[in-house]
């Protein structure tokens, strides 16, 4: 219709491709780290939140417990 063909790459072509540019770089990142050769560098962290988490939980439940008053 007239238009630059660089103007409607920019605006229209461009825009339509990066949400699944994003969506490929971030799941190649963890291509790019060695967790697959080397276990321990995710096995640490991981049982460090799968503990963390649930104490957290018990936490909060408890501490519900002992300031509702309507479970009194």
């Amino acid at each position: 219709m007239g238009r630059d063909e660089r103007r409607v790459l920019v605006r229209h072509v461009l825009p339509s491709c990066l949400a699944p540019i994003i969506v490929t770089t971030t799941l190649g990142i963890a291509n790019v780290s060695f967790i697959q050769d080397n276990l321990w560098l995710s096995l640490f962290p991981g049982l460090a939140i799968f503990v963390t988490v649930p104490g957290f939980n018990l936490f909060g439940d408890g501490l519900r417990d002992a300031l509702d008053p309507r479970l009194k």
